[in-house]
């Protein structure tokens, strides 16, 4: 823009200097004239005397200087012309780009324009997604919950046929010979598994359901591999360990699922480390039910100093204790219900993030299981012996975590080691 008002400017000066040079050539006309007229008079004068002869001379020198003086003039009159013909060039060439920009900040609105409206269309397109989950969202919630519930009721009915049969079994070994009581125990022993197991068969065909596959029986090897878990859970919890300064049951979690296909390995994936609370009435809900139930504190995890080597010492009783949670188990006054498909919510203070980790839990735990078999394995341990903790052990776990139980961590001015746990996860309440 500023090259197109000096173009006005620059071809005004142009005309005032051609004018000039047009007036000089005038003058140069009017005093050759005059020196031609001089010089006729000064000729005439020469034959008279010889002083006339001296100016003729000196005219003839001034005539020369003078025309010098004007061919140089000349010559910087045509310079000036020249330089202005490149500025006129110039000025040109800057219009010319001048005009492409435009041209190009023009093509950049209408891509500009454009690419507005794509993102306007994807953000309604997003929006009209986000509506759509939330009112999946809404009606998954309302469908686990009945499945919830009935889960739940299930799972009471088959506890309390358990503990008939315990007492049936019980009865029947105070009044029964030797081979006897052997048998009736070992029938009651299988029948309060097939219990377990139909319950487990239950949750793990709704899973199934939910997921779209029509599958409606556990594999052999799913039964092996349950039994298996009953066993080294049945193991660990028949001998706890006396005078521990905080809970003795405790699990890992991912930070966040794994993809599909994965395999767990060492050091690939970051955890932290939750205590299950079996501390009694404290801290325990009004309205919950069965006082000796095992339930996962309120806490948002403890995070481990050194993961390789904490999983190197504890792996084994971790893997136990994640088929404790998955399978649930059952010692003496103790029980610990199956994590999955069973009500659990958590008390929140309003940490979004709690609600996340309640939807993926079933996933965390087969997560975790999957990561733990893999990293004994590469260890070379053996993830078929259950192996229980003792008190030196026991009282070593806090080594491995950056905030100490029973130090940092208090809640309502009850420290962790005194009530044992924090909040609570209430297996048995419905969300909130």
């Amino acid at each position: 823009m500023n090259a197109s008002h000096r173009l006005p400017e620059v071809e005004d000066k142009l005309t005032h200097q051609e004018q000039q040079l047009q007036h000089l050539q005038q003058q140069l006309q009017q005093q050759l004239q005059q020196v031609h007229q001089q010089m006729e008079d000064i000729l005439g004068r020469v034959h008279q005397t010889e002083h006339l002869q001296t100016a003729q001379q000196q005219i003839k020198d001034d005539i020369d200087t003078a025309l010098q003086q004007t061919q140089q003039s000349v010559q910087q009159l045509g310079q000036r012309f020249e330089e202005t013909q490149q500025r006129e060039e110039a000025l040109q060439s800057s219009q010319h780009q001048l005009q492409r920009q435009m041209d190009e900040t023009k093509q950049r609105e209408v891509t500009l324009q454009s690419s507005q409206q794509q993102l306007q269309r994807q953000i309604e397109e997003s929006q009209h997604m986000m509506r759509q989950l939330n009112q999946e969202t809404q009606d998954s919630r309302q469908q686990i919950q009945v499945c919830q519930q009935q889960v739940q009721k299930q799972f009471g009915e088959a506890m309390g046929k358990i503990q008939q049969m315990g007492q049936q079994a019980q009865h029947s070994l105070q009044h029964s010979r030797l081979h006897s009581l052997q048998y009736s125990h070992q029938q009651s022993d299988k029948f309060v598994l097939l219990l377990l197991l139909l319950l487990l068969q239950r949750l793990q065909i709704h899973e199934m359901e939910k997921a779209g596959q029509n599958q409606g029986h556990l594999s052999q090897e799913a039964f092996d591999h349950f039994l298996h878990a009953q066993h080294r859970v049945q193991s660990v919890l028949a001998n706890p360990p006396q005078d521990i300064p905080f809970p003795r049951l405790f699990i890992i979690l991912p930070e966040q699922t794994v993809a599909a296909g994965r395999q767990g390995k060492p050091n690939s994936l970051e955890f932290r480390l939750y205590f299950l609370c079996e501390c009694g009435t404290h801290p325990i809900p009004r309205n919950y039910n069965d006082p000796h139930q095992v339930h996962l504190t309120n806490h948002p995890g403890y995070k481990l100093e050194n993961q390789k080597d904490f999983i190197d010492k504890f792996g084994s009783y971790l893997l136990t204790m994640m088929y404790m949670v998955k399978y649930g188990a059952r010692v003496g006054g103790l029980m610990v219900p199956p994590l999955l498909g069973l009500n659990h919510a958590i008390e929140d203070k309003g940490d979004n993030g709690h609600l996340q980790f309640i939807k993926n839990f079933g996933r965390l735990v087969d997560d975790t299981i999957a990561y733990l078999q893999g990293a004994i394995g590469s260890l070379g341990g053996d993830t078929s012996t259950p192996r229980n903790l003792d008190t030196k052990e026991i009282n070593e776990l806090k080594s491995h975590l950056a905030t100490h139980p029973g130090r940092l961590e208090q809640h309502d001015g009850r420290s962790t080691r005194s009530t044992r746990s924090t909040l609570y996860i209430d297996l048995q309440r419905s969300p909130a």
